[in-house]
């Protein structure tokens, strides 16, 4: 909140965040793929990259399970619990990593490109659609999101 108690969403967040993030990584997939340019560096900072998520998503997996496990602590889970959206004071920072993180894998994804790696047309759309899904999870923060969040971030370790 700001001085006038007004809600600020966290950076890159909003709707307007989300398409023009996604239209600039297609533009950019366009643009790679037309030129063919390359950049010999890209592998050395693709490495960094995979490396760094890769210990971020083990760290961000201890902090969701724990959190997760705040609201959930040996309690039957009801069918409504996977609609109704999930306490902002528990997950908050759980449903902005992910939605952040895959934000991460669209330079992942142009540095695989600028590597001169051909991108088979399922993994573009894999990359391109993941922000949307990601951007959903952090709008409803519901239990059914937050799961499936949880079941991709051990894939990228």
């Amino acid at each position: 909140m700001n001085d006038k108690g007004e809600v600020i969403d966290p950076p890159l967040t909003s709707l307007s965040s989300l398409v023009g993030i996604t239209c600039i990584f297609i533009l950019a997939q366009f643009y790679l793929r037309g030129t063919g340019l390359q950049w010999r560096k890209a592998s050395s900072l693709a490495w960094f990259t995979n490396n760094t998520c890769s210990a971020a998503n083990c760290v961000f997996l201890c902090y969701a399970l724990s959190a997760l496990h705040k609201v959930y602590s040996l309690q039957p889970l009801q069918a409504s619990d996977f609609i109704n959206p999930l306490p902002k004071y528990v997950t908050a920072n759980a449903f902005l990593a992910y939605y952040y993180s895959k934000i991460w894998e669209f330079i992942d994804l142009v540095l695989v490109m600028l590597m001169g790696v051909p991108i088979h047309p399922h993994f573009s759309v894999h990359h391109t659609s993941t922000l949307t899904f990601a951007w959903c999870f952090l709008q409803y923060r519901t239990l059914s999101g937050y799961l499936f969040m949880l079941a991709n971030v051990p894939r990228c370790v």
